[in-house]
């Protein structure tokens, strides 16, 4: 039985899901014509298998819908003949990952699972920690009659709030002890990694996995609020005899979190962060309810003015907002409309400010009132990004062509691919950290359009659209300084044959060549085909240099052929000549 399963469904809707496969089994038919994208993150499971359900409208799982495995990066891409438009499952099972605090390799069983629920429509999601806490919420609430599509979004909306993310399901989470990817990272994914470290660093101080403190954390959410209990039912940690403690997944897990910031594995930036240390309510549990749909507030930015939307559903629209305690940083404003506004002044780098919360009113005759509570983040500005688009490479070679620049932000600055934009870079080439675009240009000639990112040193970014020109090398190609050497034989008619040899320089402009030999100037030409004509002045003869020259992918140039001269008095000389850039 699998583990996720066990304490979710035990009760409710074993006879539907009792095996595996569950309800309906099989793989859906047709050819494979959308994909699903995303990365499962415990942090980084590589090796795992990732399957697809549909789900029954009282989130019983349907058919088997495809399947891929987990890279190194945890990353995966799974082909379904198209994707659903209500919600569907996402299932990792096994794989292994390195512990963000332990660094240890930690083998999964394929007993061992981690879930989400997605809403319909989702081409890119995460499957963690958080996002099996709202998965089996989610599928508990649904199975109680509550309409599946509000039920999933009630949740997922509800774990984020509580640990104050923006997105549990869109934003792909960076591991936190990973150096190199936070590098390019954005600030909420690197925040959704460390909300994940803190859980791994909570589990190292209690003695136990994190993926058996998940389960846990999972099943105390599965009745809607986290205390440590499920439907008043104590909670054990599995493979443990501890008992899952009332505030694990609030002050607990806050305190894990600054352990793990103050640690030599933080490689965030990032050195503070809070989630929600008070209990909120997760999903709704009676149809039509109200709930909110985006609570957690974006970064605001010092001196910069913004404003935010708080999104309910449910109830009876419209919605009305007050403030019902706390207070807002000076400068913001809660409208009645549920609209956050105003400009926070000041420097700094980073700061959250104190929790306040906002009391969300529908317009039932008697109305219903929901509380949310929110933290406001400033950060200092971030950099500005400025695309370079006057590059070309040439077909079929190596280039490295400034697309971007930047300015401002925290340094250190360093640029990535949009993955959200319209367009990619060409095949074979990719966007180094200094804004280059490089690699080995695709052979056919056309123009190319793709967005590029700046991140600074705190996950701020922005982004652009820039281009590059793929053309035909023209004589160009050969432009450059080359040295080299040119070996043969002089016959005399007296004096019989003698062996010649020398060192040549030359430098290479559009086609013009110009240059010096141990014999005597050079100059000449070269086409767009390479073919090479030299001559060198010499105090006794004019010698004749033919041959070619040739670049190859990596653009490196050389050119060879032979040489002759007649020799005043009757003699000749003739050999071969090499040069290279």
């Amino acid at each position: 039985m699998k583990r996720w399963l066990v304490f979710v469904f035990g009760a409710l809707v074993a006879a539907s899901i009792s095996s595996c496969g569950g309800g309906g089994g099989g793989s859906a038919s047709g050819s494979s014509t959308e994909t699903v994208t995303g990365s499962v993150v415990k942090s980084y499971v590589s090796g795992a298998t990732i399957t697809f359900y549909s789900l029954n409208s009282n989130g019983t799982r349907g058919n088997s819908l495809g399947s891929s495995t987990t890279g190194a990066d945890g990353s995966f891409s799974v082909s379904l003949s198209s994707i659903p438009s209500t919600p569907f499952l996402a299932e990792s099972s096994g794989g292994t990952y390195v512990d963000e605090v332990t660094a240890a390799t930690e083998v999964l069983s394929n007993d061992d699972h981690l879930c989400a629920v997605l809403p319909g429509g989702t081409a890119s999601a995460a499957i963690t920690s958080l996002t099996h806490m709202a998965c089996v919420r989610a599928l508990v609430i649904a199975a109680n009659g509550i309409n599946l599509e509000a039920a999933v979004n009630s949740v997922n909306s509800g774990i984020a709030q509580q640990f104050n993310l923006t997105n549990i399901i869109s934003v792909l989470p960076v591991d936190a002890s990973n150096s190199g990817d936070n590098t390019t990272a954005a600030l909420d994914a690197r925040l959704y990694g460390i909300v994940l470290a803190g859980i791994a660093q909570e589990a190292s101080t209690l003695g136990v996995s994190a993926l058996d403190l998940t389960t846990a954390l999972a099943e105390d959410a599965s009745d809607g609020i986290l205390d440590g209990l499920n439907n008043g039912a104590g909670i054990t940690i599995p493979n443990s005899v501890i008992t899952l403690s009332a505030s694990a997944a609030l002050t607990g897990l806050q305190n894990a979190i600054d352990a793990f910031l103050l640690s030599g594995n933080n490689q965030t930036n990032v050195t503070v962060t809070q989630v929600l240390t008070n209990a909120v309510t997760i999903g709704i549990n009676t149809a039509g309810s109200m709930y909110t749909t985006s609570t957690v507030l974006p970064a605001w930015t010092y001196d910069v003015a913004g404003s935010a939307q708080i999104s309910v559903a449910g109830g009876t629209a419209p919605y009305t907002c007050a403030l019902s305690s706390g207070s807002l940083p000076t400068g913001l404003a809660l409208n009645p409309d549920c609209t956050i506004s105003g400009t926070v002044a000041g420097p700094g780098v980073m700061t959250i400010f104190s929790p306040f919360t906002v009391a969300i009113s529908d317009s039932a005759a008697v109305p219903s009132v929901v509380d949310v509570s929110l933290y406001v983040t400033v950060i200092a500005p971030g950099p500005t990004i400025t695309a370079v688009t006057s590059g070309s490479c040439y077909t079929g070679m190596e280039c490295t062509v400034q697309i971007a620049t930047a300015s401002g932000g925290i340094p250190t600055l360093y640029f990535t691919s949009d993955t959200f934009a319209n367009g990619t870079p060409p095949l074979g080439m990719i966007i180094d950290l200094n804004g280059n675009l490089t690699g080995t240009a695709p052979e056919n000639e056309r123009a190319y359009s793709f967005g590029v990112c700046v991140v600074d040193a705190l996950g701020a970014q922005d982004c652009t659209t820039t281009s590059v020109e793929i053309v035909a090398p023209g004589v160009e190609i050969f432009d450059g300084s080359y040295t080299g050497n040119y070996s043969g034989t002089a016959i005399d008619p007296e004096l019989g044959s003698a062996s010649v040899s020398g060192t040549t320089s030359v430098t290479i402009s559009n086609g013009v060549i110009v240059g010096s030999s141990d014999s005597g100037d050079v100059s000449g030409t070269v086409n767009a085909a390479g073919t090479v004509t030299m001559g060198v002045v010499a105090s006794d003869c004019l010698a004749t240099f033919s041959g070619s020259l040739s670049v190859s992918e990596q653009g490196v140039a050389t050119g060879s052929g032979a040489w002759s001269c007649l020799i005043s008095g009757g003699g000749s000389a003739s050999g071969t000549w090499n040069i290279a850039r």
